[in-house]
């Protein structure tokens, strides 16, 4: 029984471990793909090279000397730098909603693996102790396997969770 109580631990120590591994890099894989989906428009790209060439240009120019030429030039540019500006919150706003989402698909997935998890070895007790050494918290650590001493499932998968959410 020991034996078996000792594997239990480990299985469940090693498929949080997996689950957690698991999240980081589909949450890594979701981001670079977004950011892949989330190129820049032609015209944005367009605009900031207009915009380079115009400051270029601008610097050959005495402000004092053609001060005409480079004010009509600054205000070229400030128009080119306000497109750009709009383009960049435009794609900032749908990366973040992206992210959002993927971030929302992979938690709930998760959270159905777990959910899955718990109610497949709900009754089954990860370890069984002796009942004197969480004297007080005996009962709520063995929820819901009502075995007195026992550390139930629920229990020792938030505390592995913690334990990873600590190392990784």
């Amino acid at each position: 029984m020991a034996a078996e109580g000792m594997s239990m631990t480990i299985f469940v120590f090693l498929y949080v471990l997996t689950l957690r591994i698991f999240n980081k890099m589909l949450s890594k894989a979701a981001v670079m793909i977004i950011r892949i989906l989330n190129k820049s428009d032609p015209k944005e790209d367009e605009s900031v090279a207009q915009m380079k060439k115009l400051i270029a240009e601008q610097q050959l120019i005495s402000a004092q000397d053609e001060f005409a030429k480079y004010a009509r030039l600054q205000r070229k540019i400030d128009k080119l730098k306000d497109e750009v500006n709009s383009f960049g919150s435009e794609r900032r706003k749908a990366e973040g909603k992206h992210k959002l989402i993927s971030k929302v698909l992979i938690m709930m997935s998760i959270f159905a693996i777990h959910i899955t998890f718990l109610i497949m070895y709900r009754k089954d007790p990860v370890i069984i102790l002796p009942h004197q050494w969480f004297y007080p918290f005996t009962f709520i650590l063995s929820l819901p396997t009502g075995i007195s001493g026992a550390i139930g499932l629920p229990c020792w998968m938030l505390t592995c969770n913690k334990i990873i959410e600590k190392i990784i």
